[in-house]
């Protein structure tokens, strides 16, 4: 019985940290102003770019969890995405750079990319920039095109505490 209270703690971050990035997303859709907001019109524009760290989509962390985020953003909010894997750490400075060519926001997964992202930032200006598990304020540089999304991972135990 204790380990079914296990799993619905995992289901229940498993859907707060979804849902906070479909929410990051909304957000970004709003600030870029392409949005729409009525009904009829099911597509925003945004065009958004998942670059994975080394863990991959199958990582049951934050990779895959980004990626059910932007695909329940793709759905709901109408934008444009794509997935950069990364398969190790050399590959981030490209993949973030490709992102930044033909995507409105490049998200980086992970704080493994907290060295990559904001040179890459600062190199295109006109793109907007997001890392996820890392505080904007400690990015080196701190370009202004870029975000950090922090999720209250400590929340989500205590309410997976609470239920079990």
């Amino acid at each position: 019985m204790h380990h079914q209270g296990g799993n619905v703690a995992i289901r229940k971050w498993t859907v707060v940290a979804s849902l906070a990035l479909c929410a990051a997303l909304a957000l970004t859709v709003a600030s870029v102003g392409s949005a729409k907001p009525s009904k009829a019109q099911a597509t925003s524009g945004l065009k958004v770019a998942l670059v994975t760290d080394v863990g991959g989509l199958n990582d049951k962390s934050f990779n895959a969890l980004a990626y059910k985020g932007l695909k329940n953003a793709e759905k709901t909010l109408g934008i444009d995405g794509r997935v950069f894997i990364s398969k190790s750490s050399a590959d981030y400075i490209p993949n973030l750079s490709t992102g930044a060519r033909s995507y409105d926001l490049v998200i980086g997964v992970g704080f493994l990319m907290a060295d990559q992202l904001p040179a890459v930032a600062k190199r295109f200006p006109d793109t907007k920039f997001a890392i996820v598990d890392y505080p904007a304020a400690a990015l080196k540089g701190a370009p202004k095109n870029a975000r950090g999304i922090l999720f209250a991972e400590q929340e989500a135990g205590c309410l997976a505490g609470v239920a079990a």
